[in-house]
This record gives structure tokens, C-alpha cells and sequence, in this order.
């Protein structure tokens, strides 16, 4: 899972998308935490390498946050034409937030250089987060949970039931235990890392994983130690 917030709102923003990937227990990064570009559309382009390649080598969620003020820099991130790994019907990010609580058109760069803030189209996000003078509404956890609400991103606060296994393979009855748990409270599933430990131990993390999820496409699933008792 990819997340992108951006907006002028520097602080909110930041705010925003720390508590989200909090949540959620996703790798954070800022585009202030990479080294100093000309060009916000540098910026963006080290954001989106830096996502994509997180994601696909830790199979983990990462959220993103920076200005992305221009429609250039906008387009730069969602670029991913030179990865050939990734569908051309791949959503790049998953969702976009557009934190838009200020009316700040302009900020001074680490150059001294002012930029100026391009109003985004309705196809450059997903999601809008407005002031609306409602102090719940406005509350910083409020603001971070309705994006976990609105597209059912996994949500770590919540009780959850956490099914423990190597699943060499993963069978019907895993299946059938996962739909039994389920009912009484959402799963998580926390396949054990033990490929080649035994003889029987002959399926990778991304294999088992991908069993997985042809049964269950919307799985919680998470990477443990080879764990072999709980105390």
C-alpha cells in the first residue's frame, strides 16, 4: 500500500500522515528527509522510487508526504511508465490525500527560491481534507482515521484475532479456521518465516503469501519469526 499526502500545510500535513502511518504501522518518509533539490519535481521523483521499491522489496506499506505543489511534480510521482515490474492498469499511489487547510499559495524553498502553489484537479486525488470549524472533525485523529475509514486501509487499533502459522502450504482447513475466527472479530495473519528450516519448509514468504491471497484477496497479513511457542 502506497499513500500520498501533499499540500501546502506543511505542519498539518506532516501531522496528518505520521498519525495515519502510526495507524496503520507503515513506513514514514517526508520529502524534507531526502537530500535538497532544485526542482520539487526531483523531490517527487525520489519519492516515488523510494516507494515503489519499499513496497516491493518488504512487502509493507509506506506513506508519503511533501509539498507536491506544482502539476509537474504531481505527474513526476505518479510516473511509473520506467517500471517495467508494474501493470500499466496499476494505481500509482494507491490513494492520494490532498491536505488543503490553508490558503497559502507560495512557501520559500531551501534555495531561497519562491514556488508557487498550482490548484490540483479532481483526478490528481483521492481524498480532500478540509478545515470545517468542527472540532472533532478537525481533531488530528479524526482526520487520520477518516482515510483509514474511507478505504478500509488496515487499521491496527482495533481488537484483532492473530493467526500464527508456517501454512506449508496453506490449505482448506487454514481456510476454513479463518473464516470460523472471523466471525467473531477480524484476523490477522502472521506467517512464520521457516523456508528450508525442514524438508517441508519449501515455500518462500511471497509464495505462501500468494496462496494466501487468492483465497483471501483482502488478507491482513503480517511476517513473523519463526515463532514456536507463545508465553
Amino acid at each position: 500500500m502506497i499513500v500520498q499526502f501533499f499540500g501546502m500545510d506543511e505542519k498539518t500535513r506532516t501531522d496528518i500522515s505520521i498519525a495515519y502511518a502510526e495507524r496503520t504501522n507503515s513506513w514514514h518518509v517526508l520529502d524534507t528527509d531526502l537530500p535538497m533539490a532544485e526542482l520539487q519535481a526531483q523531490y517527487a521523483r525520489w519519492l516515488r522510487t523510494i516507494s515503489i521499491f519499499f513496497t516491493k522489496d518488504y512487502n509493507s506499506s509506506i506513506v508519503v508526504s511533501g509539498y507536491f505543489p506544482t502539476k509537474e511534480s504531481r505527474d513526476q510521482y505518479k510516473d511509473i511508465s520506467g517500471y517495467m515490474h508494474l501493470s500499466e492498469t496499476n494505481k500509482f499511489p494507491d490513494i492520494s490525500v490532498w491536505v488543503d487547510t490553508t490558503d497559502k499559495k507560495e512557501f520559500i524553498d531551501k534555495f531561497g527560491k519562491t514556488i508557487k502553489w498550482e490548484e490540483p484537479n479532481e483526478k490528481e486525488y483521492d481524498f480532500r481534507i478540509t478545515n470545517t470549524g468542527n472540532e472533532y472533525l478537525d481533531a488530528l485523529p479524526t482526520r487520520a482515521f477518516s482515510v483509514i475509514k474511507e478505504y478500509k486501509t488496515f487499521d491496527w487499533k482495533p481488537e484483532q484475532t492473530l493467526m500464527i502459522g508456517k501454512f506449508q502450504p496453506w490449505t482448506k482447513e487454514d481456510f476454513q479456521k479463518y473464516k470460523e475466527l472471523s466471525e467473531i472479530r477480524d484476523v490477522v495473519i502472521g506467517i512464520n518465516h521457516c523456508m528450508g528450516m525442514t524438508d517441508d519448509d519449501k515455500l518462500s514468504l511471497s509464495q505462501v503469501k500468494e496462496l494466501i491471497l487468492k483465497d483471501i484477496p483482502d488478507a491482513k497479513i503480517i511476517i513473523l519469526p519463526n515463532i514456536v511457542e507463545v508465553a
